[in-house]
């Protein structure tokens, strides 16, 4: 994946925990010019849909409150136009089954389970952006 530019996405961290978003923002440090926060998936929607035409790598948790990373996922789905540009991939502390039991898998570019390694992430969003999820 060398040659893989992340600096022109802006990379959206969707996580409930403080400290999760604190540690991932650390990770990306120097891989991303912009990187964005959101506490749910409210939030990030109302970022999505203010950012609609920018390049977006949504790293996205699944349990949140007020609205759930599954909730994201489907509205990105059922509007892939306005959303064409977003990237998901989704960071969850949960057994990648339950999210292949949603029926979900095919709309998001990886699944990730917590802890989260480094390299790993990076590597996913670099194939990311190639990606048509």
């Amino acid at each position: 994946m060398r040659g893989i530019d992340l600096s022109k996405y802006t990379i959206l961290v969707v996580d409930d925990d403080e400290i999760n978003r604190t540690v991932i923002r650390h990770m990306l440090k120097g891989v991303s010019n912009s990187v964005a926060m959101a506490e749910n998936g409210s939030v990030a929607m109302k970022y999505l849909n203010d950012h609609i035409n920018q390049e977006i790598i949504l790293l996205l948790d699944i349990n949140m409150p007020v609205m759930d990373g599954y909730e994201v996922i489907r509205r990105i789905r059922d509007n892939k136009n306005a959303y064409s540009k977003v990237r998901t991939i989704v960071l969850s502390a949960n057994d990648q089954s339950l999210f292949v039991a949603s029926g979900l898998e095919n709309e998001v570019c990886a699944y990730l389970q917590k802890p989260i390694d480094k390299e790993v992430l990076i590597h996913k969003m670099a194939i990311a952006t190639v990606s048509n999820n």
